[in-house]
């Protein structure tokens, strides 16, 4: 094991972490190296110019991202063009996490996870990592985008939020969605861009309980009693009711969207 890794590991991000290693195991993969980053207070969002940072520019390169508010996350450039984001941070034994062009490895005890789906492919871990959405991570003219918290939104004027895409930059590609509440609001809400290129809006709490949904996929599911809905609100599973037993609730409240090339606005109701 390496001098470097040795001193990484030593620190586990700043974590504070106890990290046991065994030598013997270890593979010959360092974690990937860090790079502290603040999100944007307005948008949540994480952006970086990728040819500034060479760790991250080659296909096959690495960085962990560290900041303010957000847990460790490994950024890894798969493919020209093609970024993943996943928890940094081992589900063994918390060591944190490298990239060998290919798979996430684990340097202390040689797991290895998906790169793309964040599953454990080689014990001893067994618990697969948590990956940050694709809707989450943009890529567009060489600026890597990526939603690591909720976007605190402008605030509503005369009924309307105005998104501009230069600072969402999610909303310009089929696929990409923000989260967030505008200023001066309770409701939470979720805009997303579907795959038609149409853009649609909802209030992003769960009319059976009233919990927060969440993006997952390409759904939104309810925090509190796992009822899931479409992008545009209406319901696909209802809650469970029971062990064994789904009930049904009303679907999410859509709202009014209209689009251009440079802005999105959305009618938004009085609370």
């Amino acid at each position: 094991m390496s001098t470097s890794r040795r001193g990484f590991l030593a620190g586990v991000l700043g974590s504070g972490v106890a990290v046991t290693t065994s030598s013997g195991c270890a593979p010959d993969v360092d974690p990937a190296p860090v790079l502290d980053v603040t999100p944007d207070e307005d948008t949540g969002a994480v952006t970086l110019e990728v040819a500034q940072h060479p760790n991250l520019a080659r296909v096959g390169g690495a960085v962990t991202l560290r900041g303010p508010g957000i847990n460790p996350l490994l950024l890894m450039h798969r493919s020209e063009g093609r970024f993943s984001v996943m928890d940094a941070t081992c589900t063994h034994m918390g060591c944190p996490l490298g990239y060998d062009g290919r798979d996430v490895v684990c340097p202390c005890h040689a797991a290895r996870f998906d790169s793309a789906t964040g599953e454990a492919t080689l014990r001893p871990a067994r618990t697969a990592l948590q990956v940050v959405g694709a809707e989450k991570v943009t890529y567009l003219s060489g600026v890597l985008t990526i939603q690591v918290a909720d976007a605190r939104l402008p605030a509503i004027v005369d009924g309307t939020l105005a998104l501009g895409l230069d600072a969402y930059p999610q909303l310009s590609l089929p696929g990409g969605g923000v989260a967030g509440t505008p200023r001066g609001r309770q409701t939470p809400i979720y805009v997303s861009r579907r795959g038609d290129g149409s853009v649609v809006a909802v209030n992003a709490l769960c009319t059976h309980a009233g919990f927060k949904v969440s993006r997952n996929g390409d759904h939104l599911a309810c925090s509190g009693h796992g009822a899931t809905f479409d992008l545009d609100g209406r319901m696909r599973l209802g809650p469970w009711i029971g062990p064994n037993e789904r009930g049904a609730t009303d679907d999410l409240q859509q709202l009014v969207v209209s689009a251009t090339p440079e802005l999105v606005t959305i009618l938004v109701p009085e609370e």
